[in-house]
Parts: C-alpha cells; structure tokens; sequence
C-alpha cells in the first residue's frame, strides 16, 4: 500500500494522473482487503484510507472526471472519525466537481460548509466560491433566455393559430440550418465564455422550444469552436449537452 501511495505521488507531481489514479485505486483495494487486528490498527487504517479517497478526489478533478471525483468524496466523507482538516477538503472537491457540472447550487452547499469548517481561512475554497458565483451571474443569461423561450407561448390556441405553428415547424425542418443573426451571436459568446472557463466541463441547454435551426446553430458554433455538442433526451426533457473535447494523451 506504501510503494502504491508514493509512486502515485511521483506521478501526480508529473502530471500523469491516471497513472497515480490507478495507483491510488490499488491502494484503496489493498486496504480494503487487510485484515486488521485490533482498534489501533482500525484508526491507522481509516486514516490511511481518508488520505487515499481525499487524493483520489482531487486526481479526478484534475482529469475532469467529476461523477468520480464525487464518488470518493462521498466515501472519504463516510469514514468514521473524519477530521474537520480532511472534511474540509472532502467538502471543497465535492463542491468543485458539483460546479464543473454546472449543479451550482448544490456546489454551493458543499462550499459553504467547507467554508464554515475552515472558518473562512481556507484560500481555497474562497477561491473556488469566487469562480463558483462568477459562473453564476456569466450563465444566469443561458438561463434566462432558456425560461423565457419556454414560457413565451400562450397556454391555450386556437385551430389557425395551430396550424401556423404546425407550418412553422415544417419550415423549421425543412431549413434547419437558418436561425436569426441575434440568435447566432447570442450562442457564440456564451460558447465561447464557457470555453475559456476552466472551471465549467460542461453546460446544459434545454432545448424544449427551441427550433431545429437554433439547436443545429447551437451544435454548429460549438464543433466550430472545439467543443463536442450532443443532443440527448427528447420533449420537455430534451437538453443539448456541450462539453469539452478531451486532449490526447
């Protein structure tokens, strides 16, 4: 468990993070399988185990990888005995990895009682509730644009009225590619602030009312500028997903 944990280390300060990820992990698995003889044994073993899931966490952040990074904050949060030091570590990860996926109230709970812990001294996550609140009010816009597209339309219409919606759908299928220059520019920039967020790894649009013309805009600026555009779900529940491209190894 010992060579796993400091070779992992050696390859962490080199950059090579799932290298130290898949060390860090056979450590995990080590320990998980010792045989521990008496409650001495049990304290230094959970110690040991809280240091390796504190490290794991932050090795998955830095591969952007925040559903695992969560995963062992959670655990390293379970371990009996936690100290307030290694909570508030556990606390900022989880709270990271919570606004790299845009769940930014959530990541703010996280941040805030990581905060609390450290009564405010940990450079950190002040840092990081900073980032956290500027990624706020820069896609609050998104948000925004996205409600009031949703709501825009009457609740109750009539026949005519329906069959000019049907129409302009056709239209809208039939020339999926126009879209308003308001429109355009309006994906653009929040594309390209998203991109030069390295706290952001991907942003969610509810693509519920829009047209295939601005969904098909959105997906073209973003390949446009080296991100990867997905559309998954469908109706009410239909998003398109933009995150960014992994770089080669």
């Amino acid at each position: 468990c010992k060579s796993y944990k400091q070779e992992a280390k050696l390859q962490f300060d080199s950059s090579s993070y799932r290298k130290a990820a898949s060390l860090y992990r056979k450590a995990v698995y080590m320990l998980d399988k010792a045989h521990l003889k008496d409650e001495e044994e049990e304290e230094k073993h959970q110690k040991i185990l809280l240091q390796l899931c504190i490290n794991l966490a932050l090795t998955c952040n830095k591969m952007a990888e925040p559903k695992r990074c969560i995963s062992w904050c959670k655990r390293a949060l379970e371990i009996r005995g936690i100290d307030n030091t290694s909570k508030t570590k556990a606390l900022y990860h989880y709270g990271k990895a919570l606004h790299s996926q845009s769940y930014f109230e959530q990541a703010r709970d996280k941040l805030k009682a990581a905060q609390r812990l450290s009564g405010g001294r940990n450079m950190s996550v002040n840092n990081e509730l900073v980032a956290l609140d500027r990624s706020i009010k820069q896609f609050g816009l998104v948000e925004k644009e996205t409600y009031r597209r949703m709501f825009s339309q009457p609740q109750g219409i009539s026949e005519e009225e329906k069959e000019k919606e049907n129409r302009r759908h056709q239209e809208a299928e039939e020339k999926c590619m126009e879209v308003s220059e308001k429109f355009r520019q309006f994906a653009i920039k929040n594309l390209m602030e998203f991109k030069n967020n390295p706290e952001l790894t991907e942003i969610p649009f509810t693509s519920y009312k829009l047209t295939l013309g601005e969904i098909a805009c959105m997906i073209e600026e973003a390949d446009n500028l080296g991100l990867k555009a997905v559309q998954v779900g469908s109706g009410q529940n239909s998003k398109i997903k933009i995150v960014k491209k992994k770089k080669p190894n």
